[in-house]
């Protein structure tokens, strides 16, 4: 959530819930008349290394070679790195395939769905593993493509 606002000596800031003594004082050492936005966020667990890692060399390769596979480029591809083709606001646009263009792909898409646009590096932990189960299911709905589950155990696998 952003909150707006322009420093004026007139008239006194207030939001219900928050104590605004330290933004007052961050606020009370910029010159009049600068303006600026106050962004609240929530508090969050940071992403696990498990959870990247099963993100980054499980699901993003299997959606990188669907991706390939549906465009009939194959393993090798045939030479067209601009082969993967979306529409945004009735604008044609050629894409590379390669694994950024497709994380990108699977982060837009997931953005679509839930009206907000976030890179993995901006989500949460909660945020990410739905992320990771939206990625799963559109996979299959989309490609076919059955993703392994997490091993939870593969710390004790010899």
């Amino acid at each position: 959530m952003k909150q707006y606002f322009q420093k004026d000596e007139s008239a006194p800031m207030s939001m219900n819930g928050i104590n605004w003594k330290e933004v007052q004082a961050f606020i009370d050492k910029m010159p009049d008349g600068a303006a600026g936005a106050l962004e609240i966020k929530k508090k969050s667990i940071p992403k696990s290394k498990e959870a990247l890692g099963y993100y980054y060399a499980v699901i993003l390769p299997l959606g990188h070679a669907s991706i390939l596979v549906k465009q009939g480029l194959g393993e090798e591809g045939d030479g067209d790195p601009f082969r993967h083709t979306i529409s945004i606001n009735g604008q044609e646009l050629k894409l590379p395939i390669d694994l950024n263009t497709t994380d990108l792909l699977l982060e837009w898409r997931y953005g679509m769905y839930v009206n907000e646009h976030k890179s993995v590096g901006e989500m949460d932990n909660d945020e990410c593993i739905k992320f990771m189960d939206w990625c799963i299911k559109w996979l299959w709905q989309h490609y076919g493509v059955a993703v392994p589950p997490a091993d939870k155990d593969w710390k004790n696998d010899p």
